[in-house]
């Protein structure tokens, strides 16, 4: 118990350090520069949207993220010697983002108290996560280095959450959160690489964008290796296709209408492969007895989404709000006696954008 209190005391340490720590950049950087610009939003994922209730079934992110400031002290130094090794370039960052997050995993019948070792294990992750985007010039490829840190477990909370949640709503009780993954300290790494190619035009008017990219993750949350491509359909939409689209200033809502004057609209979505060297979800924590099923050596996910932008809320002090929906489909994850199924989830997101 001590230690599970020590993981829990040190993740709550290193969120606070790194929100101060970006809290002190976004001071330091507005009285220095007045280009920067902040951007918020909150995301729900649930695959009730589908009614389902299993594998991957709800989750959360806080997210906020600054760009047109510069990169400095030990954190500037740290990517600029990183991109020499990663083939990007510290003049070349765009934005910095941070989220908090929380998701949980269970089985398909959550009515069981029992283990059921035949089916996906129950899971939860607490997290929090750090990203940094450097794009080129041209604005035709994209660098994004992300490290993350959270509790796995019971510390994760997302047992509480899910209870919690279900008796609001009066849906069936997950009875079998007794069973979930060990509690542990979650880390892992990733880089990602984003070529965009097609319509690349600047001109106004709708325009299809398209991207390829590449993405390598490893840590004891999962390690892997990605493939995919994206387009996005609309206008004044960024060179690179992304379902997270990385911007270099703020959006352009000239000749950007959709429908009405004030409503700017497009629609997105993207393919990936992924091959899964680990995931603890399905394999249980390393080096623990921690329930696990035969996972599937690679997935791939699909997605589609369609994005609302309210050009008239735009103020002198925040950009436009936005609503937005994705929907995400996840081949079968894992082998069983038991039927298993591929998975679809929902996506919410409300925001202000630059």
């Amino acid at each position: 118990m001590k230690s599970t209190q020590h993981l829990a005391l040190l993740f709550a340490v290193s969120v606070a350090g790194f929100c101060w720590h970006n809290a002190v950049n976004a001071q330091t950087s507005s009285t220095s520069s007045s280009q920067e610009k902040t951007a918020y939003s909150l995301t729900i994922d649930n695959d009730v949207f589908f009614q389902t209730d299993r594998y991957y079934t709800d989750g959360f992110q806080i997210e906020w993220k600054r760009t047109g400031g510069q990169l400095s002290g030990f954190e500037g130094d740290f990517l600029s010697s990183l991109c020499g090794y990663l083939g990007c370039a510290s003049k070349d960052y765009v934005q910095a983002k941070s989220i908090i997050a929380q998701a949980a995993y269970t089985p398909r019948n959550i009515l069981i108290a029992q283990a059921q070792p035949l089916d996906h294990p129950w899971g939860g992750h607490l997290y929090f996560e750090r990203a940094y985007d450097f794009v080129t010039p041209n604005q035709l490829q994209q660098t994004r280095i992300t490290g993350q840190i959270g509790l796995l477990g019971h510390y994760s909370l997302a047992d509480r959450v899910q209870k919690a949640a279900h008796k609001a709503f009066g849906s069936n009780p997950p009875n079998g959160w007794d069973n979930q993954i060990g509690n542990n300290l979650g880390v892992l790494a990733s880089l990602e690489k984003r070529y965009a190619f097609g319509d690349v035009s600047e001109a106004p008017g709708t325009r299809l964008r398209t991207a390829a990219y590449w993405n390598l993750t490893a840590g004891n949350v999962q390690t892997s290796a990605a493939v995919g491509f994206n387009f996005a359909l609309g206008k004044s939409l960024p060179l690179i296709a992304s379902n997270d689209p990385v911007r270099r200033s703020s959006l352009d809502l000239a000749g950007a209408a959709c429908v009405f004057d004030w409503l700017q609209c497009s629609l997105f979505g993207g393919v990936e492969a992924r091959a899964v060297a680990f995931n603890v979800f399905l394999d249980g924590n390393l080096g623990r007895n921690d329930p696990n099923v035969d996972k599937k050596p690679v997935v791939i996910e699909s997605s589609l989404g369609g994005r609302l932008v309210f050009t008239g809320t735009r103020g002198t002090s925040n950009g436009p709000f936005y609503l937005q929906f994705k929907a995400t489909h996840r081949t079968k994850e894992f082998n069983s006696p038991l039927p298993v199924y591929a998975h679809k989830w929902g996506s919410l997101t409300f925001g202000v954008d630059f």
